[in-house]
């Protein structure tokens, strides 16, 4: 082993690791922080050698720092606020001096991934613990357009255990690492050679989603053990899935999804759901079709992006850069919080109304409330909800609104009926497969929707419907709009949701999906209980 301590802020700057984007050697410092020659932990005979060399590696294995560069306060730990901004101007320059393909509004981590691919030889492997809005998160799409480009995705493994640790107290094993309770994915890409340019576009990439998180190295070598030994089912071709068990305890399942399809499409949707059967339906869901489990693909649906029909509003911090909140009425209405007793119908109202700022908020920008407010929506779709404890992914209201944990929808030819039915949609079994697949986890049950994600999100074709067919989903959002749907892990015995379902299904020629609102309603992240 050699162990290097390297230097980390000081009047340098100095960024540890990250220093090997400027050379292959660095210098080193003893762990009180003094320069000089260091001895490697090894052979008796090892003899002092001058700072830290990095050398081309055949395999390269990670857990980076995840501190993201929106959390100004935490970024490069608790150095001094001078100290930290040098070294995050430092860091800007190398970043672009050496034009990484990587985001540092990412944080940490997707740096340390563009500094190993330097080293990374030809069919080297990289392998890496990372926040799972690695597979999702619109700051780590130029991590996902470098692998894309010179690697093939081997495996990714996620964890959908919601078991409390008792070391820690906290609700869910959805990480890998023993410092935080965000969730995590560990992915192993292997470092395609100069000339197999179709070598990353081909193959399949092993998809691990664990039930139950190991419990120590005995636990996880068995698992690794079996995934090297059986055969994996396909999720195109196949059925099925690989139970992955130790004894009489399942500890999850993997199935095996082409590289092609994850490469240019969706890294969530294979470990979106610990239930292979619901990846399945996603899947096919997101190609038009309607897969049932026992059932098979039994139905098509015309489908088209969100984007190509609608716009999406500010973001909510540009809306706290424009207004402050008021109780009293004034000539714009807001819809603030997701209140989960309040919130659980269809048909909303405004509960709060803004006041244009005068001026900026210390620190901030003032906004324009001209530039606001058009974009301001009747139909709204949940922003950042925890699955537990939420019952609506989408509500419509009478008049535009903007909000902070919703994101405003305007329909490109602003048809109040139209924007029923996607309402009626989105909140249906079929949309919240949709939705959820694209989501990006922050931490178990507490997810987020991103607007550029959300508008490449499939939905339900609304122009491909017949005059019948609109006026059926109408009929249905007129009926169900004021009743009050359960919470979502309640969602099989929901009355309501079942109607919606029912409405869905029957107006458009669709089987019953029942047993897909089953199964999304025990998802570990929906009900926060063990499969």
């Amino acid at each position: 082993m050699h162990l290097f301590s390297l230097p980390h802020g000081g009047p340098g700057a100095q960024l540890g690791s990250i220093e090997f984007l400027e050379s292959s050697r660095i210098s080193t410092q003893d762990i009180f922080g003094a320069g000089g020659a260091i001895k490697q932990v090894g052979p008796k005979k090892s003899t002092p050698q001058q700072g830290a060399l990095l050398p081309d590696l055949d395999v390269c294995v990670m857990n980076p720092p995840f501190t993201r560069s929106s959390q100004a306060s935490l970024l490069f730990g608790s150095l001094p606020t001078t100290e930290r901004k040098a070294m995050q101007k430092r860091l800007a320059k190398l970043v672009k001096q050496y034009e990484l393909n990587a985001s540092s509004t990412a944080g940490l981590g997707a740096i340390f991934v563009a500094v190993a691919d330097r080293y990374i030889k030809p069919n080297g492997v990289l392998a890496l613990v990372l926040p799972k809005t690695l597979l999702s998160g619109v700051s780590w799409q130029r991590t996902r357009e470098l692998i894309g480009k010179k690697y093939h995705l081997d495996v990714i493994i996620v964890s959908h255990d919601p078991r409390t640790d008792p070391h820690r107290g906290t609700q869910g094993h959805w990480n890998f690492s023993d410092n935080t309770d965000l969730s995590e994915v560990l992915v192993i890409a292997r470092k395609k050679a100069e000339s197999a340019e179709k070598d990353s576009e081909s193959g399949s990439v092993l998809c691990v989603n664990l039930w139950r998180n190991p419990g120590n190295s005995w636990e996880a070598l068995g698992i690794a053990r079996l995934l090297t030994q059986d055969s994996v089912p396909n999720i195109e071709v196949d059925q099925g899935a690989c139970e992955i068990k130790l004894g009489d305890s399942k500890y999850g399942e993997a199935i095996l999804v082409p590289w092609q399809m994850i490469r240019q499409g969706s890294w969530m949707l294979p470990c979106a759901f610990a239930q292979s059967e619901l990846i399945r339906s996603a899947y096919f869901l997101s190609k038009g079709q309607i897969y049932v489990p026992g059932k098979g693909c039994i139905g098509t649906l015309s489908l088209c992006r969100l984007m190509d029909i609608a716009t999406l509003g500010p973001d909510p911090r540009d809306v706290y850069d424009g207004f402050d909140l008021s109780n009293e009425k004034t000539a714009f209405p807001s819809f603030w919080g997701h209140d989960s007793v309040a919130v659980n119908t269809m048909a909303q109202s405004p509960n709060m109304h803004l006041v244009p700022l005068a001026k900026a908020k210390p620190g901030r920008n003032l906004r324009k409330i001209e530039l606001l407010w058009p974009r301001a929506g009747r139909l709204l779709i949940a922003q950042r909800p925890r699955l537990n404890t939420k019952s609506m992914a989408a509500v419509r209201l009478n008049v535009p609104v903007l909000c902070d944990v919703w994101w405003p929808v305007t329909l490109s030819n602003h048809s109040e009926e139209d924007e029923k039915i996607l309402t009626l949609w989105l909140n249906s079994t079929l949309g919240l497969l949709s939705l959820w697949s694209n989501r990006e986890d922050t931490q178990g049950a507490w997810v987020q929707f991103k607007k550029p994600v959300l508008g490449l999100m499939p939905i339900l074709n609304i122009s491909s419907l017949s005059d019948v067919q609109r006026d059926s989903l109408l009929s249905a959002y007129d009926r169900l709009s004021q009743e009050k749907l359960l919470p979502f892990p309640s969602m099989a015995q929901d009355s309501i949701r079942t109607a919606i379902d029912t409405a869905i299904t029957e107006t458009l020629g669709l089987p019953d999906i029942s047993v897909l609102r089953e199964l999304l309603g025990q998802e570990p992240a929906v009900c926060l209980r063990p499969l």
